[in-house]
């Protein structure tokens, strides 16, 4: 048996002892019953456990953005939908869509020239064995209204840029991610801002 006074929040004072509660207490005063004991109500533990769970919603908000952002810098991982690995079938098919196969017998690799605002021509590189796609070279058009320039493909400061006073070349290397593979992206030019064509190839991580 134990006596304790307990203060409404109108100022009043109660007078308990140990038979008083939980039986006899008043609901109104419960909580700070509660709270004098060192018990938490279940609106108190609700609230706490709303709170984890804000700040672990905001955790992966922030790891989510961190992780888009990081990818955005590198540069596309296709051209108009084809990218290093992909089937030669699917490939073509694509390829097809988006412009008209040029034949040439005389080359090792396949040309298409599509319909684009900044590309003329799409060439592609099949392996003989596997019968996927090697390599892809994209041709930027010279005369377009608005032409590429390196850094509309990806952040040049986290890009290799190999030069000779003259001609420019600009390399990321993507890591794999989830299924898809790594690769290489290259932007060559001749002009120090604009490019004159870009390729993908294939890692093997």
């Amino acid at each position: 048996m134990f006596d304790m006074f307990v203060i409404l929040k109108s100022g009043a004072q109660v007078f308990l002892n140990s038979g008083d509660y939980p039986v006899a207490a008043p609901k109104r005063f419960a909580g700070v019953i509660g709270r004098t004991w060192g018990l938490e109500t279940q609106e108190e533990e609700t609230l706490k456990m709303m709170k984890k769970l804000t700040v672990f919603c905001l955790l992966l908000t922030v790891f989510a953005v961190a992780e888009r952002l990081a990818f955005a810098r590198n540069p596309p991982g296709d051209v108009f939908g084809v990218r290093p690995g992909m089937s030669e079938p699917e490939a073509r098919r694509r390829l097809n869509k988006a412009g008209r196969l040029q034949v040439n017998d005389r080359m090792k690799h396949d040309v298409w020239e599509v319909r684009d605002s900044r590309i003329s021509f799409v060439g592609v590189r099949f392996d003989a064995k596997t019968k996927v796609v090697r390599w892809i070279t994209a041709i930027a058009r010279t005369d377009a209204k608005q032409r590429l320039r390196y850094s509309d493909l990806g952040d040049l400061s986290v890009a290799q840029h190999k030069t000779d006073g003259t001609n420019h070349t600009y390399i990321w290397r993507v890591s794999a991610r989830g299924k898809r593979p790594g690769y290489v992206f290259e932007a060559l030019g001749n002009d120090p801002q604009f490019l004159t064509s870009y390729r993908l190839l294939r890692t093997f991580e």
